[in-house]
Order: C-alpha cells, then structure tokens, then sequence
C-alpha cells in the first residue's frame, strides 16, 4: 500500500497486519519551460534498456536500494522483473541506461504525454555526478508544456536536492505499508530437497 503520510488509514493498515517499510516524497514543477541545471553525460553513453541489461538492472537495484527495502518489495530476481515489467498499454514509458566502462550503472524511466510526465532514476550510490546527468537528460525526453512529477524515496538526498535545485516542488510524503503473507523461517534448519 502507498498512503499519503498522516493519513487515518494508516493505522487501519496496521490493524489489518501493514507494516511501513519506506517513506517516499513526490515532486513535481509545472511545466519545463526553463533551462534545467545540470552536467552533461561524461565518461558513458545512454542507451535504450535491452532485454540482456535486466540482470544488470537488478544488481544496481540491489547496490541501490536499501535491505529492509528489497526484502518488502522484490528479493529474488524473479520477483523483481515481476515489478518492473514494461506496461504494454503506455506507449510512451521509455527506459534508458548510462553505461560507463561496459556496465550499467543507473536507469532512467520516462513516461510523456497527458496528462503528465513522470519518471524515475535509480544510479549506483557512487554515481551521484550520473545521476544528475541522467536527470538533466531526462528533461530534454519530457513535454515541456505539461506537469512533471517524480516519486522517490527518502533516502536519495541526492535526487532530492537537484531536484530542488532545478524548481522542482514537493507535492506530498507517502508511507509504503507492506503485509507478508508466507510464514518466515525464524532458524535456518535442512528442509527436504524436492524431486
């Protein structure tokens, strides 16, 4: 569940078993009009995302994304393809890599058109300077006659900043609840192999 922060159904989330396991901030600015401030790509190229990238995607996921984090949303590989799969019904979701060296090192998502743009960038933690780049990129793939908005979560100061930086206001602060259903094991024991 994604809740909007100080809402009366969190705590009938919790009554029914939630757990808040990340809070997120949306941005948004109104139109592109203006120059946005940022580097340019240095040192990388950027490339539409090819099907052989998804296991790179899933380890920059994995070096980016906080445990407590990845064990709520998508653990195996498996499970994180499942959310991250392309939505065949927007045409206009575009993903982009910055390659540096031969390896991916952040993702960028963008979806144009009405009513709005939206995207998300995902970058290594030592990749600040590529994804800054990867976001003044970005703004140049937008409608610039539409809103923007840009959902993340709270632990990318970095993003927060440029965001900031570059006129970018927050819209609201959600909470994402998550139930677990699957009993987990307390003590790691040998369990029979299945044939």
């Amino acid at each position: 569940l994604r809740v909007l922060r100080g809402s009366p159904i969190l705590d009938v989330a919790r009554q029914a078993g939630f757990l808040p396991y990340k809070a997120e901030m949306l941005y948004w600015r109104e139109s592109l009009q203006a120059t946005l401030e940022g580097p340019s790509i240095a040192h990388g190229v950027v490339r539409p995302k090819r099907s052989p990238d998804e296991l790179a995607l899933f380890q920059l996921y994995s070096a980016s994304v906080p445990g407590h984090v990845r064990q709520a949303e998508a653990m195996t590989f498996d499970e994180w393809k499942a959310i991250t799969k392309k939505d065949l019904s927007l045409p206009t979701q575009q993903d982009l890599v910055l390659e540096r060296d031969g390896n991916v090192v952040a993702w960028l998502r963008v979806w144009r058109g009405s009513p709005a743009n939206s995207f998300d960038i995902l970058a290594l933690p030592q990749e600040q300077e590529g994804e800054l780049a990867l976001l003044h990129h970005c703004m140049g793939l937008l409608d610039r006659q539409r809103p923007t908005y840009c959902l993340f979560s709270e632990y990318r100061e970095c993003l927060r900043r440029a965001l900031e930086e570059n006129g970018f206001l927050l819209a609201g602060e959600y909470s994402s609840l998550v139930k677990q259903l699957a009993v987990r094991v307390r003590e790691p024991r040998f369990v029979p192999a299945r044939i």
